[in-house]
């Protein structure tokens, strides 16, 4: 019976190296409704004088589907985290939707970037001035993440303009 047990809990212990399911397509990675704006102190990008307070950001809601906006009328730069939902495994496409509206200020390019558990998953950059639209952003998971590794977002962005930030997910 001693060896039952032994057995038992040595198989129990190798399960819990097991990786982590993949998420199926179309799994949520990231809530719209969820994030939190970091700090200097807590920015896996570094400081930024010119960082969105908490004020500039809330969550938007329609019969068809939530968001986070980020106003950006006095600021330039936000961070945002939050636990990822779901696996993200390794050679996953991510998508993430966000509308903006005109970007008009020419100082520089707009970018938005995502890492799942420290790694770039959605690394974007578009030159201003730009037509407000909804840009589809993908990207490739180079390596496998478990569920709640923190996903981060970081946008910057010169001039008054307003982001819409739709789900971020799997999506093959």
């Amino acid at each position: 019976m001693r060896r039952l047990t032994g057995l038992l809990a040595l198989a129990l212990w190798a399960c819990d190296d097991a990786p982590p399911p993949c998420a199926e397509p179309g799994a949520l990675i990231a809530d719209p409704t969820a994030w939190r704006v970091l700090s200097d102190a807590t920015d896996p990008f570094g400081p930024a004088a010119d960082r969105c307070p908490p004020a500039a950001h809330r969550v938007e809601t329609s019969p068809e589907r939530r968001w986070h906006e980020i106003q950006t009328t006095a600021c330039h730069r936000a961070t945002l985290a939050q636990p990822a939902q779901v696996a993200v495994c390794a050679g996953h496409t991510v998508r993430l939707d966000v509308w903006h509206f005109p970007i008009t200020h020419t100082e520089e390019d707009w970018s938005l970037e995502v890492r799942v558990g420290g790694e770039a998953v959605i690394a974007y950059q578009a030159p201003v001035p730009r037509e407000a639209g909804l840009v589809t952003l993908r990207g490739v998971a180079p390596g496998g993440r478990a569920a709640d590794a923190e996903v981060t977002l970081r946008l910057a962005n010169h001039g008054t303009n307003a982001w819409n930030l739709y789900d971020l997910y799997v999506e093959e």
